[in-house]
């Protein structure tokens, strides 16, 4: 299955450390979305904006482990979504977002782990 990272999990050492199986496919974009913090990363709905992240294709074992870091489903819920790559070729993919919105600002720890995926993956936000 193909999940969609936009937070933390863009971090290729985090990711192995948490889903050793997983293969980092691709830089993607969400349309229509944007990134947002309550604490943690997260998306909402949000006409004409994007949110850049990546794609890895996981095992089951992954996504139990995901399910597990993710608090799945108490803090997080999971959808099913389209993004696309810089050429346009879109992927069918799954999310975590955040079963209650807010507002509040990650630590700078956090921070640096999304900015480390950022680099990882060569996006410029």
């Amino acid at each position: 299955m193909v999940y969609f990272a936009y937070g933390s999990n863009l971090c290729l050492d985090q990711m192995k450390k948490r889903c050793p199986e997983a293969i980092p496919m691709i830089s993607v974009h969400l349309n229509n979305y944007k990134l947002v913090y309550n604490k943690y990363a997260d998306i909402i709905p949000c006409e004409g904006e994007k949110v850049y992240g990546a794609i890895y294709e996981i095992s089951l074992n992954d996504l139990k482990n995901l399910d597990k870091y993710e608090e799945y489903p108490d803090l997080y819920e999971k959808i099913d979504l389209i993004v696309q790559d810089i050429n346009g070729i879109s992927y069918e993919a799954f999310a975590y977002i955040m079963n209650e919105k807010g507002d509040k600002t990650p630590d700078k720890r956090y921070l640096d782990i999304i900015n480390k995926g950022y680099e990882d993956w060569g996006i410029i936000y």
